[in-house]
């Protein structure tokens, strides 16, 4: 019998993005099948985050690019991911 899993993910968060990978990969050889429910943690009328702003790119050298690495999770993917 195959397990389904609802994961609910937002699709603007580069953790997301990163354990997105990781369970893909951890999945791929087990009868599993994923069903992802994306979501958006700051809604309207939160404003988003600016990338031009100096707060994004520091806090991805201090904690998104680390953990890509610690996950052994290509950063290219996380680019792909969110446009850039």
């Amino acid at each position: 019998m195959k397990a389904h899993v609802e994961i609910y993910s937002d699709y603007v968060c580069p953790y997301c993005v990163l354990f997105e990978a990781v369970l893909n990969q951890a999945s791929r050889d087990l009868e599993i099948t994923v069903d992802w429910k994306q979501v958006e943690l700051r809604p309207y009328p939160n404003a988003t985050l600016r990338p031009e702003d100096d707060y994004l790119p520091d806090a991805w050298k201090r904690s998104v690019y680390p953990l890509a690495e610690s996950l052994n999770v290509a950063t290219w993917i996380i680019h792909t991911a969110v446009g850039r």
